[in-house]
């Protein structure tokens, strides 16, 4: 047995940090659902470089690297102390209640979410 969390956990860990990050800039993501509207995730770039073990305590640094007008890229990163776990890079979209992709509307455009430098 090799004690360490299971790659798929990751995903887990990813999601939990968007949604700190989004909650952390303001973001009312219930409003947004109310909206009518969600952020899909398009696309999952993930780059594992060492295992988390049970009980391990991690944080997840999320940022913003690309926004295009009806999507962008999140940078996530899983560290343990000064040890980076993992790298990912998380393709998202802006979605109507029909599911059909659509600009992020204006309310929600926050400037966390523009790459430095983009603004």
């Amino acid at each position: 047995m090799h004690h360490h969390v299971n790659n798929a956990t990751y995903l887990n860990y990813l999601e939990a940090g968007r949604m700190d990050f989004l909650t952390t800039i303001g973001f009312d993501y219930r409003t947004f659902l109310k909206d009518g509207y969600s952020l899909y995730v398009a696309k999952i770039e993930i780059r594992y470089n060492s295992p988390a073990f049970l009980n391990d305590e991690i944080s997840v640094i999320t940022e913003a690297v690309k926004k295009k007008r009806l999507s962008g890229v999140f940078r996530q990163r899983v560290v343990r102390n000064d040890t980076e776990l993992c790298d990912a890079y998380v393709t998202w979209a802006c979605v109507n209640a029909k599911g059909r992709p659509v600009p992020l509307p204006e309310k929600y455009s926050y400037p966390e979410l523009d790459p430095p430098g983009e603004a």
